[in-house]
C-alpha cells in the first residue's frame, strides 16, 4: 500500500517539480559508486548475434507474435497499449497499473479480450501460473530494485521462447531522471543468459529491448 500511495503521489506531481528535484540531485548527490557501476555493464557478443535493430517501439511490435497473450505492466492512459491492440490483435491483454485514473478506455475498444488490474506488479504477475504469457512488456517502476524484482516475478510466467521487453532501458532521462532499467536487464542477461531478440531506437536514447527466454 506505502508503494501504491507512492507512485500516486510521484505522479501528481507537476513536471516542473520533478526536473529542479532531479537536476538538484546530479549537483548535490552524484553518485560515484552508482556512475563506476554502469560502466562495468557488459552483454555478450553470442547473445546479441540475432537481434533485430527496429526504428522504435511501435515498428517493434510488428515483428512480435500475433494472436497471443501479452501483459503490459505500467499503461498510465493506455496509450501504448492502444499501439499492441492494432499492431499485434491479442486474443488477451492484461494491463497491470497501481492506479487507472489518468486511463483512457477509448484506447481499448477495439481489444478483443482485455483486463485491467489495479495492482502492483509483484501481486499481478503472482495471479498466473507459470509460462502463462507469450509477451510481457515492462514499463513500471524504473528504479533498480523494482526491475530487479520485476523480472524475478515475471522470467517464468512467459513461455519457452518467450518475450520479456523493456521500456527505457537507459540509465538517465533527458531530465536527469535516473533509471535503474538498463543496470537490471544487463546484469540478468548475463547471469540467465537469455538472447537479445529485438532493439528499438528512440529519439531521447530511452531505447526498448526484448530478450527471449530459452527454449531449455
Amino acid at each position: 500500500m506505502k508503494k501504491k500511495i507512492e507512485f500516486i503521489v510521484r505522479s501528481l506531481l507537476p513536471d516542473r517539480i520533478k526536473k529542479i528535484h532531479h537536476i538538484a540531485r546530479e549537483i548535490f548527490f552524484s553518485d560515484k559508486k552508482l556512475n563506476k557501476g554502469i560502466r562495468e555493464l557488459h552483454i555478450d557478443q553470442d547473445l546479441l548475434n540475432n537481434c533485430m535493430f527496429c526504428e522504435n517501439r511501435r515498428t517493434m511490435l510488428n515483428f512480435l507474435p500475433k494472436n497471443s497473450i501479452v501483459a503490459e505492466l505500467g499503461t498510465e492512459k493506455g496509450i501504448f497499449a492502444k499501439q499492441i491492440i492494432e499492431r499485434t490483435s491479442p486474443i488477451e491483454l492484461h494491463l497491470c497499473d497501481v492506479n487507472f485514473t489518468k486511463f483512457d478506455n477509448n484506447n481499448i475498444i477495439s481489444g478483443r479480450s482485455v483486463k485491467k488490474h489495479e495492482k502492483n506488479t509483484l501481486e499481478f504477475l503472482d495471479t498466473f501460473p507459470k509460462d502463462f504469457f507469450d509477451w510481457i512488456y515492462i514499463d513500471a517502476s524504473h528504479a533498480y530494485k523494482d526491475v530487479v524484482n520485476d523480472i524475478k516475478a515475471a522470467k517464468s510466467k512467459v513461455k519457452k521462447g518467450g518475450l520479456l521487453i523493456f521500456n527505457d532501458f537507459a540509465h538517465i532521462n533527458p531530465y536527469l531522471a535516473r533509471f535503474g532499467v538498463m543496470k537490471a536487464v544487463s546484469e540478468f542477461i548475463k547471469n540467465e543468459r537469455w538472447t537479445v531478440k529485438y532493439f528499438a531506437f528512440n529519439h531521447s536514447a530511452l531505447y526498448d529491448i526484448a530478450i527471449q527466454r530459452p527454449l531449455d
